[in-house]
């Protein structure tokens, strides 16, 4: 059609201003057309994140009923230990070393393997700290934890899951990738006038690009939603937070407001290095 135009114009037959105003009308179809392929890429793109974090967020919200149930479990073997003993004792001070060997072998049949390695008094914390704790212990790698009373945090039990969950995920898929002696997470879960949390972990070097890390898994586009859950569960809070690599060490920071997400603010203070 262009073709014919052309001839049309060169023979006489079309005037300038009509092709003139043609060639306008196809170079705006063609941006038009551009441009929506690109929006509709983009909008299929954002479907899925959203499709995805939502399905993690649910995943994660399922798995705090499980989490403290174990926590609960253990603190109550915790609590019945002076008990165990006082059996035991009176067993052997009886010499019924028989029924003393039968009741240690229930008791072992009974323990689990988790170590009761953090104590917040915030049952769906210490719960989701233990079981890191023990999946971090299998991979050789040194996790230490400081914390204080948490039991008087507002934040939703779904989105502590998310944020701490999510963040000592990270730290420890990245601790895996060293050899075994410089596998190391320092986990600091502070309750003042604001909740404080930082995640401390040796790593590969890490490249942070406005805010974002870039992931070195394939496909790309299927991975790194686990820190876009943290940050969107810290936008129903006034939060703080900061990452940084130094040093062979990657740090993720946070300061938050100790309320409930329906009684935030409405505008985020929300900081990325």
């Amino acid at each position: 059609m262009t073709a014919r135009l052309q001839n049309g114009y060169y023979q006489g037959e079309i005037d300038g201003a009509f092709l003139f105003y043609f060639a306008a009308v196809l170079l705006f179809s063609d941006v038009m057309t551009f441009v929506l392929i690109v929006w509709n890429e983009k909008d299929e793109r954002l479907k899925g994140e959203n499709l995805t974090l939502t399905a993690r967020a649910r995943t994660q919200a399922e798995s705090i009923e499980a989490l403290s149930a174990s926590y609960t479990a253990q603190r109550k073997l915790t609590h019945d230990f002076n008990a165990h003993l006082a059996t035991l004792s009176s067993y052997l001070d009886n010499g019924q070393i028989k029924d003393a060997q039968d009741y240690m072998a229930t008791l072992q049949e009974q323990q689990t393997d988790r170590i009761l390695i953090a104590n917040t008094r915030n049952s769906t914390i210490d719960a989701l700290l233990n079981q890191k704790a023990q999946v971090a212990k299998k991979n050789n790698i040194d996790i230490r934890f400081k914390v204080n009373d948490l039991s008087g945090i507002q934040v939703a039990p779904i989105d502590l899951v998310i944020i701490i969950g999510n963040l000592l995920d990270n730290a420890i898929e990245a601790c895996v990738k060293l050899p075994a002696g410089e596998r190391e997470i320092y986990a600091q879960l502070l309750l003042e006038d604001t909740l404080f949390l930082s995640f401390r972990n040796t790593s590969l070097p890490v490249e942070i690009i406005n805010g974002y890390i870039a992931t070195t898994k394939k496909p790309p586009d299927l991975h790194g939603f686990g820190l876009q859950n943290v940050k969107t569960a810290l936008k129903k809070y006034d939060s703080f937070y900061d990452m940084a690599y130094e040093d062979g060490y990657f740090a993720f920071t946070i300061e938050m407001e100790n309320d409930s997400p329906s009684a935030t603010k409405n505008s985020f203070l929300l900081h990325e290095s």
